[in-house]
């Protein structure tokens, strides 16, 4: 297919951003990120890097819902990739002053997310309690932390709960005439069972044959070794660039 008129657009995390090693620079990271070299393989008009290191789903829905507001013209043609991350992942409203407890300022942000900017939204992970480059120095905050993951958590109601919001993310872009797919980063087929009860068959692009598997399981299975960081370099977004290509190019 011809994408020379399609502006590609990717939604999702650090796999998606870029990001290697200690590099978190917007510029360097999407010139490695696999949404630059499939831009060039597919020859698209241009491409937007939506996502963000450490990004939840819920960053990538409210990314979403900026890029239709301030992005998004009518006028133009858009393909989406829309990458899904753990459930485990979400991300709060802080003061600056609350915001320093966190190790985040080294982060280059998407120069598109000025909400993370104008008021201080911080990504909070698993990696909050082993990262010593990311982890808060606040006591009070860790506990919390750990109640929220603990006490507070249920792995069944948040997969009920991103299925529901899956289903409005489809029905948006589709309401739109948003050309889509989805692909996953960490997590693999939670969202498929959920979502086959709606009877809507999602555009998805597999990474094996078939087989749903996370970027790391599918890049280490083919031959590539992760950085330190868990993530990949130029060879490895390139390799996987060329397999999503292979699944979207004769899209219609």
């Amino acid at each position: 297919m011809d994408f020379s008129k399609t502006t590609l657009v990717a939604f999702g995390d650090s796999f998606v951003y870029g990001q290697y090693e200690d590099d978190l620079n917007y510029q360097s990271c999407w010139n490695r990120s696999w949404v630059s070299k499939l831009e060039k393989l597919g020859r698209f008009k241009s491409s937007i890097n939506l996502a963000a290191p450490g990004a939840s789903n819920s960053r990538s829905f409210r990314m979403l819902l900026k890029f239709l507001d301030e992005i998004y013209s009518p006028e133009e043609n858009y393909l989406i990739i829309y990458a899904i991350t753990d459930l485990s992942r979400f991300e709060v409203c802080l003061s600056a002053d609350d915001f320093s407890y966190f190790k985040f300022v080294d982060i280059v942000h998407s120069p598109y997310d000025t909400a993370a900017n104008d008021t201080k939204i911080a990504p909070i992970g698993p990696w909050i309690f082993n990262n010593p480059k990311s982890c808060c120095d606040d006591a009070r905050v860790i506990d919390s932390l750990k109640m929220y993951y603990g006490f507070l958590t249920n792995k069944n109601y948040h997969e009920k709960m991103f299925a529901q919001q899956l289903l409005a993310i489809n029905n948006l872009m589709a309401a739109n005439g948003l050309k889509h797919h989805y692909m996953t980063t960490l997590d693999s087929n939670f969202f498929l069972k959920q979502f086959s009860k709606y009877k809507i068959e999602l555009p998805i692009i597999q990474h094996r044959h078939g087989r749903h598997l996370t970027i790391t399981d599918f890049l280490s299975e083919s031959g590539f070794k992760p950085g330190s960081c868990g993530h990949f370099d130029h060879d490895g977004n390139q390799f996987l660039a060329e397999n999503i290509y292979s699944q979207i190019k004769g899209q219609s």
